[in-house]
C-alpha cells in the first residue's frame, strides 16, 4: 500500500516539475525573443546615434564657419565705417574749399568787371585827352610836358593786362627839368586842381627782378617808352619796381615774404 501512495506522488511530483520545466522554457524562449528584440533596437539606437553625431559634426563644423564668417564680416563693417567717416572728413574739407573757391570767384568775377571798365575808360584816354582832367591838359598844351600814357608803347597782347596795372598813372605828366617844379606846383596850386607829376630827373637806377618762378617780370619788361631821351631810361627805371605775376594768390604769397 505504501509502494503504491508513494508511487502516486512520484507520479505527481514529476509532473508537476515537469509543468515547471515547460513553463521555465517558455518563459526562456520569451526571453530570448525579447532579447533579441532589445538587441535590435540597440543596434537601431547605436546607428541613429552615429547618424547624430555625424550631424553634429556638421553642425559643429557649420557654426564654425559661420562664426568666422561673422567674425569677418563684423571686422570688415568696422573696415567700412572707418573709411566712412575718413570720407566724410575728406567731404566737410572738399566742402569748405568748394566755399571758399565760389567767394574768391565771386571776388575774381567783381574784379574782372572793374578791371574792364577801367580797361574801357583807359582806352578812351589813349585814343584821346577827353579823360585826362584840365591841368594836365594845360600843362601838355603851355608847357609841352608829356603825359605819360600818351608816350607809353605797349605791345599789343599785353595792351588791356597792362591798362589795368597803369589805370593809377593816367593823370601823369612828365617833368624832365627839375628848375620848373617850383612854378609847376604854383601853377597846380592856382587851379586848385590836383595832378600825378612823374619827376623823371630823380634818375635812381632800376631794380634787379628778383629770381622767383612765380614772378613773370617786371612791369618795364613789358612796356616801352616812345621818345628815346633820357626820360625813357628814367621810366623805365621806376617802372622796374612793379613785378608781375600770373595769379592774384602768387601776389598775395609773394608779398608775405
Amino acid at each position: 500500500m505504501l509502494k503504491k501512495d508513494e508511487y502516486e506522488n512520484a507520479l505527481r511530483e514529476a509532473k508537476s516539475i515537469e509543468e515547471k520545466i515547460k513553463a521555465m522554457q517558455e518563459k526562456q524562449i520569451s526571453h530570448t525573443a525579447d532579447l533579441k528584440n532589445r538587441e535590435e533596437l540597440r543596434m537601431l539606437l547605436l546607428s541613429d546615434l552615429d547618424e547624430l553625431k555625424e550631424e553634429n559634426k556638421c553642425v559643429e563644423k557649420g557654426t564654425a564657419q559661420l562664426k568666422d564668417e561673422i567674425v569677418k564680416k563684423r571686422g570688415k563693417e568696422k573696415e567700412i565705417k572707418k573709411k566712412l567717416e575718413k570720407e566724410r572728413d575728406i567731404y566737410k574739407v572738399l566742402e569748405e574749399r568748394k566755399k571758399e573757391k565760389e567767394s574768391k570767384l565771386v571776388q575774381y568775377n567783381e574784379m574782372k568787371n572793374i578791371l574792364r571798365n577801367e580797361v574801357e575808360l583807359l582806352k578812351i584816354f589813349r585814343k584821346e585827352k577827353e579823360g585826362y582832367n584840365e591841368l594836365v591838359k594845360f600843362f601838355n598844351k603851355e608847357f609841352s610836358l608829356s603825359i605819360l600814357p600818351d608816350i607809353l608803347d605797349i605791345s599789343p597782347d599785353k595792351n588791356e593786362a597792362l591798362l589795368g596795372v597803369l589805370e593809377s598813372f593816367i593823370q601823369t605828366v612828365i617833368l624832365s627839368d627839375p628848375t620848373k617844379l617850383s612854378e609847376i606846383i604854383d601853377i597846380a596850386e592856382k587851379k586848385r586842381m590836383r595832378v600825378g607829376i612823374f619827376l623823371t630827373f630823380l634818375n635812381n637806377p632800376p631794380l634787379k627782378t628778383p629770381s622767383d618762378k612765380r614772378i613773370k617780370g617786371s612791369l618795364s619788361n613789358f612796356l616801352d617808352v616812345k621818345k628815346k631821351d633820357k626820360i625813357k631810361d628814367s621810366i623805365l627805371s621806376y617802372f622796374s619796381r612793379y613785378l608781375l605775376v600770373e595769379t592774384m594768390n602768387d601776389a598775395i604769397e609773394l608779398q608775405k615774404k
